[in-house]
């Protein structure tokens, strides 16, 4: 696998995305191009062999890759814990998604209802933007609704698409960049388990050594 040339594919697809001016954006691209140029200096040195033992100077440079990735992993996992709790916040608070003093009422009414009448009664909810009558059903156990954890939360869902489209793109922008990250800490992980084994490397470099030599076999034809 090329490692650099995924994570430059990585890279790519995050400015296609990102906001410039976004504070959350700007550290999540800062990670991902400090783990691409670990990456690269890694791949420097496994390339241009200098004195002493290669695969020990490939595997030290690789262990710096591997604390800086898993630095990453951790720093991002909670970032976007923080960020997910900011979100949620925001799309209640913009939404008004707050329990109204009918909420009870409004859930033993929803009890009694058929399967088809209670989405009927739901969709409206979402359709008129009533928050707190909604709220009422969303916030609660599904027992005390009738509907399902997965209903409520595509009911859920549906509203804040409805009530905050604009929170609901860039809480889905974050996640999307999150996990351009995410590949590449994965992928940075990987280059450097592969790049710190002696066994592996050599592996690695025979099998590319050997392929240099087919295509240069194939290119005298």
């Amino acid at each position: 696998m090329d490692y650099t040339k995924a994570l430059d594919t990585l890279k790519v697809r995050f400015q296609e995305k990102h906001d410039k001016q976004n504070r959350d954006h700007k550290a999540l691209q800062t990670t991902l191009n400090d783990l691409a140029d670990a990456l690269k200096a890694v791949e420097f040195i496994r390339a241009n062999p200098q004195g002493g033992d290669h695969a020990l100077n490939v595997g030290r440079a690789a262990a710096r890759l591997q604390v800086l990735a898993e630095a990453a992993e951790a720093a991002i996992t909670t970032k976007a814990t923080s960020a997910g709790a900011s979100f949620e916040s925001s799309l209640r608070e913009h939404s008004g998604l707050v329990n109204g003093p009918y909420a009870v009422e409004i859930r033993q009414r929803l009890q009694g209802m058929a399967p088809g009448e209670k989405v009927k009664v739901v969709q409206a909810m979402i359709e008129s933007r009533d928050g707190s009558s909604l709220a009422a059903i969303i916030d609660a156990p599904s027992m005390l609704t009738g509907l399902s954890s997965e209903d409520i939360g595509k009911f859920r869902e549906q509203y804040f698409q409805t009530a905050a489209p604009d929170i609901v793109k860039a809480r889905d922008t974050y996640r999307d960049l999150n996990e351009h990250v995410q590949a590449a800490v994965k992928t940075s992980l990987t280059a450097a388990s592969e790049y710190s084994d002696p066994v592996k490397l050599r592996a690695l470099e025979l099998h590319e050594a050997e392929a240099a030599k087919a295509k240069a076999a194939l290119g005298g034809e």
